[in-house]
Protein backbone atom coordinates (compact mmCIF):
# COMPACT_ATOMS: atom_id res chain seq x y z
CA UNK A 1 0.00 0.00 0.00
CA UNK A 2 2.84 2.19 -0.79
CA UNK A 3 1.95 5.74 -1.49
CA UNK A 4 -1.38 5.63 -0.42
CA UNK A 5 -2.65 7.26 3.18
CA UNK A 6 -5.45 5.24 4.81
CA UNK A 7 -7.66 7.14 7.18
CA UNK A 8 -8.10 6.58 10.30
CA UNK A 9 -11.67 5.38 11.72
CA UNK A 10 -11.81 8.80 13.72
CA UNK A 11 -11.28 9.91 10.74
CA UNK A 12 -13.14 8.23 8.56
CA UNK A 13 -16.52 8.83 11.27
CA UNK A 14 -15.87 12.41 10.61
CA UNK A 15 -15.76 12.84 6.84
CA UNK A 16 -18.86 10.33 6.86
CA UNK A 17 -16.88 6.99 5.60
CA UNK A 18 -17.97 3.73 6.79
CA UNK A 19 -15.37 2.65 9.95
CA UNK A 20 -14.27 -0.88 9.28
CA UNK A 21 -15.98 -0.87 5.91
CA UNK A 22 -19.50 -1.37 8.17
CA UNK A 23 -22.31 -1.31 5.80
CA UNK A 24 -25.11 1.33 5.66
CA UNK A 25 -27.61 1.58 7.75
CA UNK A 26 -30.51 0.47 5.72
CA UNK A 27 -33.61 3.19 4.94
CA UNK A 28 -36.23 3.34 7.15
CA UNK A 29 -38.38 4.69 4.13
CA UNK A 30 -37.79 1.14 2.46
CA UNK A 31 -39.36 -1.05 5.78
CA UNK A 32 -42.45 1.00 6.69
CA UNK A 33 -44.10 -0.42 9.71
CA UNK A 34 -40.44 -1.57 10.82
CA UNK A 35 -39.77 -0.49 14.48
CA UNK A 36 -36.14 0.41 14.55
CA UNK A 37 -33.70 -0.49 17.47
CA UNK A 38 -34.18 2.72 18.98
CA UNK A 39 -37.89 2.46 19.06
CA UNK A 40 -37.83 -0.93 20.83
CA UNK A 41 -35.42 0.21 23.39
CA UNK A 42 -37.94 3.07 24.14
CA UNK A 43 -35.51 6.10 23.04
CA UNK A 44 -37.75 9.19 22.05
CA UNK A 45 -36.35 10.86 19.19
CA UNK A 46 -34.92 14.66 19.76
CA UNK A 47 -36.49 17.32 18.22
CA UNK A 48 -34.60 19.57 15.89
CA UNK A 49 -36.54 22.48 15.65
CA UNK A 50 -36.20 23.09 19.74
CA UNK A 51 -32.78 22.53 19.89
CA UNK A 52 -32.98 20.88 23.01
CA UNK A 53 -29.01 19.73 23.61
CA UNK A 54 -29.40 19.10 27.24
CA UNK A 55 -32.36 16.22 26.42
CA UNK A 56 -30.00 15.26 23.20
CA UNK A 57 -27.38 14.63 25.41
CA UNK A 58 -29.12 12.95 28.49
CA UNK A 59 -30.28 10.78 25.21
CA UNK A 60 -27.38 10.01 23.92
CA UNK A 61 -25.53 9.23 27.57
CA UNK A 62 -28.02 6.88 28.94
CA UNK A 63 -28.13 4.40 26.10
CA UNK A 64 -28.24 0.51 27.42
CA UNK A 65 -24.20 -0.73 27.06
CA UNK A 66 -24.49 -3.72 24.66
CA UNK A 67 -23.34 -6.32 27.37
CA UNK A 68 -26.00 -5.87 29.40
CA UNK A 69 -27.76 -9.07 29.86
CA UNK A 70 -31.46 -9.30 28.08
CA UNK A 71 -33.45 -8.65 31.63
CA UNK A 72 -31.15 -6.03 32.13
CA UNK A 73 -31.77 -4.23 29.16
CA UNK A 74 -35.91 -4.36 29.89
CA UNK A 75 -35.22 -3.10 33.50
CA UNK A 76 -32.94 -0.02 31.38
CA UNK A 77 -35.64 0.58 28.84
CA UNK A 78 -38.49 0.57 31.40
CA UNK A 79 -36.81 2.72 34.13
CA UNK A 80 -34.08 4.93 32.69
CA UNK A 81 -36.44 7.86 31.06
CA UNK A 82 -38.54 7.98 34.16
CA UNK A 83 -35.52 8.55 36.92
CA UNK A 84 -33.95 10.99 34.76
CA UNK A 85 -37.70 12.84 34.47
CA UNK A 86 -37.61 12.51 38.51
CA UNK A 87 -34.37 14.25 38.86
CA UNK A 88 -32.48 10.88 40.61
CA UNK A 89 -30.81 9.39 37.43
CA UNK A 90 -28.11 11.68 36.02
CA UNK A 91 -24.54 11.41 34.47
CA UNK A 92 -22.71 10.58 36.90
CA UNK A 93 -24.76 7.86 38.49
CA UNK A 94 -24.40 6.04 35.62
CA UNK A 95 -22.16 2.93 36.95
CA UNK A 96 -24.45 2.42 39.59
CA UNK A 97 -27.83 2.45 37.18
CA UNK A 98 -25.71 -0.04 34.94
CA UNK A 99 -24.86 -2.06 38.76
CA UNK A 100 -28.67 -2.36 39.73
CA UNK A 101 -29.97 -3.26 36.17
CA UNK A 102 -26.99 -6.17 36.31
CA UNK A 103 -27.76 -7.36 39.32
CA UNK A 104 -31.96 -7.12 38.12
CA UNK A 105 -30.82 -9.34 35.27
CA UNK A 106 -28.89 -11.94 37.22
CA UNK A 107 -31.78 -12.14 39.75
CA UNK A 108 -34.26 -12.88 36.99
CA UNK A 109 -32.18 -15.65 35.34
CA UNK A 110 -31.16 -16.87 38.97
CA UNK A 111 -35.19 -17.33 39.25
CA UNK A 112 -35.50 -18.74 36.07
CA UNK A 113 -32.92 -21.10 36.74
CA UNK A 114 -34.04 -22.24 39.87
CA UNK A 115 -37.69 -22.55 38.77
CA UNK A 116 -36.78 -24.75 35.83
CA UNK A 117 -34.39 -26.88 37.61
CA UNK A 118 -36.19 -26.72 41.24
CA UNK A 119 -35.01 -25.69 44.43
CA UNK A 120 -32.30 -28.86 44.71
CA UNK A 121 -29.76 -30.14 42.00
CA UNK A 122 -28.07 -34.12 41.64
CA UNK A 123 -24.62 -33.39 43.60
CA UNK A 124 -21.31 -34.58 42.27
CA UNK A 125 -20.83 -37.41 44.95
CA UNK A 126 -24.23 -38.43 44.81
CA UNK A 127 -27.17 -37.16 46.54
CA UNK A 128 -28.78 -33.80 46.22
CA UNK A 129 -27.76 -30.12 47.47
CA UNK A 130 -29.25 -26.97 47.11
CA UNK A 131 -29.33 -25.03 43.72
CA UNK A 132 -26.38 -23.00 43.57
CA UNK A 133 -28.72 -20.73 41.47
CA UNK A 134 -30.69 -20.09 45.25
CA UNK A 135 -27.33 -17.99 46.18
CA UNK A 136 -27.00 -16.60 42.94
CA UNK A 137 -30.97 -14.92 43.41
CA UNK A 138 -30.43 -14.46 47.01
CA UNK A 139 -27.30 -11.96 47.00
CA UNK A 140 -28.45 -10.09 44.09
CA UNK A 141 -31.95 -9.41 45.17
CA UNK A 142 -30.14 -7.77 48.54
CA UNK A 143 -27.85 -5.99 45.79
CA UNK A 144 -30.87 -4.85 44.11
CA UNK A 145 -33.02 -3.79 47.08
CA UNK A 146 -30.06 -1.41 48.14
CA UNK A 147 -29.34 0.04 44.82
CA UNK A 148 -32.88 0.71 44.24
CA UNK A 149 -33.47 2.54 47.27
CA UNK A 150 -30.76 5.09 46.12
CA UNK A 151 -32.78 5.35 42.97
CA UNK A 152 -36.43 6.01 45.09
CA UNK A 153 -37.31 2.86 43.68
CA UNK A 154 -39.68 2.69 46.76
CA UNK A 155 -42.20 4.50 47.95
CA UNK A 156 -40.70 4.76 51.60
CA UNK A 157 -36.95 5.69 49.73
CA UNK A 158 -39.12 8.12 47.56
CA UNK A 159 -40.25 9.80 50.36
CA UNK A 160 -36.69 9.65 52.18
CA UNK A 161 -35.24 11.58 48.91
CA UNK A 162 -38.40 13.69 48.45
CA UNK A 163 -38.56 13.39 44.82
CA UNK A 164 -41.64 14.28 42.92
CA UNK A 165 -43.24 11.86 40.71
CA UNK A 166 -43.99 12.82 37.04
CA UNK A 167 -47.72 13.72 36.90
CA UNK A 168 -49.27 12.45 33.38
CA UNK A 169 -50.50 14.94 31.29
CA UNK A 170 -54.39 15.37 31.19
CA UNK A 171 -56.39 17.94 29.85
CA UNK A 172 -59.33 16.69 31.73
CA UNK A 173 -61.85 19.16 33.54
CA UNK A 174 -61.57 17.60 36.57
CA UNK A 175 -57.62 18.70 36.66
CA UNK A 176 -59.06 22.62 36.72
CA UNK A 177 -60.58 22.08 40.12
Amino acid sequence: MRGTVQKSNAAKALTGGHVNNAPEPPDPARFPGRKTMADMMGYQPINPETGNAKEAEASRAFRCPSWMPKHGKEFWGKYARTLMDMGVLTEVDRATFEALCLSYALMREAAEQMVSEGPVVPHERGGVKKNPAFTVYKENVEQFRKLAESFGLSPLSRQRLDVKEPQPETNSPWDKL
